[in-house]
């Protein structure tokens, strides 16, 4: 379960780290697709919503199936 506990926090900092790094290169690939900051807030919000609804469902399954079933794509058996 330790290491179950470390690869979550380290998806966890992945996770800020491609934030971070969008966000910083955000101003240029506007600017080369001729895009406004409207579209850019739109990816920065669908990827924030994705996370946090990634981590609601994968906990809620973590309580119905063990973690090996859960990263082993199988259900109980």
């Amino acid at each position: 379960m330790r290491t179950f506990t470390l690869a979550s926090c380290a998806m966890y900092f992945l996770a800020g780290l491609v934030t971070t790094s969008v966000g910083s290169v955000l101003p240029q690939v506007l600017l080369h697709y001729h895009l406004s900051y409207t579209v850019g807030g739109q990816l920065i919000f669908t990827g924030s919503v994705g996370f946090l609804t990634g981590v609601s469902v994968f906990s809620y399954l973590n309580g119905k199936f063990s973690e090996k079933a859960l990263l082993c794509c199988r259900g109980r058996r």
